[in-house]
């Protein structure tokens, strides 16, 4: 019985021995910190009428127009003259010279080349130009061909014709065309807002070497009268120029909602 028992601790101690002690615990690595969160690209502020009217301004340099002998401007209306000159010129004179209008009622300014200013006054045919700006809004290339005369011709039609090539035939038989009388004549003018197309023909007179502007209606046609052809390539140079310029300028400064016009 003693070998018994002893053979029994034995085994017992045996056991024991199989058994290791737990280890003791390993500290866990240290955690890296949070990443931090990625930085917002914020959006710039959206401009405003202020921002618009800026660009706008810095396309050109103005000098008040007084109005001339009897000439009475509507209340909101003032004229200046704008010069679009990148630089000042040598000789102190404008190369690229606009006759301006703001209408503070309507929002809207006009810029009007020379030679349109000059035929609005004279009485001849011809084929007017300027650009209208709305406030906060693109700029349009407008063109206004006029009939002076001693009978109607009912314009519906303007042709313009490049070194024998016809770039710019406007159609507006449908449209509303301007009449009135005047003294002993008659008057006839159609406004239109010209398409990225007829821009692109009135670019071309500027190398014209044959030029040929006829105004077309139900009782006859007229042709602009060639002495007045120069005025109407200085008109579609000046023109081209700051029409791109005020574009240029403008284009990202247009609140996205516009400005209330």
């Amino acid at each position: 019985m003693r070998q018994v028992a002893l053979c029994a601790a034995v085994l017992a101690l045996l056991a024991g021995c199989d058994q290791q002690p737990a280890s003791p615990a390993q500290p866990s690595a240290a955690s890296p910190p949070p990443a931090a969160p990625a930085a917002v690209a914020t959006a710039p502020p959206a401009p405003t009428l202020e921002d618009w009217k800026k660009a706008l301004a810095s396309t050109y340099t103005e000098k008040p127009r007084p109005p001339t002998k009897g000439e009475k401007l509507e209340d909101g209306v003032s004229e200046f003259v704008a010069c679009f000159d990148t630089e000042p010129a040598v000789d102190g004179k404008c190369k690229n010279l606009m006759f301006g209008k703001r209408d503070a009622f309507r929002k809207l300014t006009h810029f009007t080349p020379g030679g349109s200013m000059l035929q609005s006054i004279v009485r001849d045919p011809y084929l007017r130009t300027y650009i209208a700006v709305r406030d906060c809004q693109p700029a349009n290339y407008f063109m206004a061909p006029q009939f002076w005369g001693e009978s109607w011709i009912f314009m519906n039609r303007l042709g313009v014709l490049v070194d024998g090539e016809l770039v710019l035939d406007r159609d507006f038989e449908s449209a509303r065309v301007e009449r009135d009388t005047h003294g002993r004549g008659v008057f006839e003018q159609h406004h239109f807002i010209a398409t990225d197309a007829e821009r692109t023909a009135m670019d071309k007179l500027l190398t014209a070497k044959q030029l040929a502007v006829r105004l077309t209606g139900t009782k006859g046609y007229v042709p602009v009268d060639r002495k007045d052809l120069p005025k109407l390539q200085e008109d579609a140079r000046v023109m081209q120029l700051v029409f791109n310029k005020i574009e240029a300028a403008t284009k990202d400064k247009r609140p996205p909602g516009g400005c209330g016009t």
